[in-house]
């Protein structure tokens, strides 16, 4: 029986993220999708815009494989404009799921009230069921950094540490 019946992954693909790094991310959240046993997973691929959207259904530890090959397929760099993510999430209906957000944390604030960052947010996303993955590759992180990204995001919000030495 599922846990979490459906489950967003949107992943800000700006060029702060390397495949390589993006891959062992994945795996982890692949372990977390098979363990808890959801079987809809929604990807949100952005950077500028939303560019890539996808819906699998029925997924276990070999679906997850071509998910994460459907995401290197489809990858793109750019900039980043996050109230894309959230216009495409309203538009497919998206709003208010259990979602995971990997991102570096160099966006818009999402916690100032009267900001329109905030304002599409709030309706794109259930704050008690949205996790940030803030991926930090290749570097330690002061206390007042780490603060900072805390404050940034609503929901909880994780580091995610990444030395890329080790992979080389």
């Amino acid at each position: 029986k599922d846990m979490l019946p459906e489950t967003n992954i949107v992943i800000d693909t700006s060029s702060s993220i390397s495949y390589a790094e993006a891959e062992l991310i994945l795996v982890e959240v692949k372990a977390a999708i098979v363990a808890a046993k959801i079987s809809t997973v929604n990807i949100l691929l952005w950077h500028t815009n939303s560019y890539y959207t996808n819906t699998y259904k029925d997924v276990d530890q070999d679906s997850f494989n071509e998910i994460i090959e459907d995401i290197f397929d489809n990858w793109e760099g750019g900039g980043n404009n996050v109230h894309k993510v959230y216009d495409t999430m309203i538009d497919l209906g998206w709003t208010k799921k259990f979602t995971i957000h990997l991102t570096d944390g160099w966006i818009r604030p999402h916690n100032e009230s009267d900001s329109s960052t905030y304002e599409l947010a709030m309706e794109a996303l259930d704050p008690s069921n949205t996790v940030w993955g803030i991926i930090i590759p290749n570097r330690s992180i002061s206390s007042n950094y780490w603060q900072d990204m805390q404050e940034k995001f609503f929901g909880e919000v994780i580091p995610i540490f990444l030395d890329m030495d080790k992979f080389r």
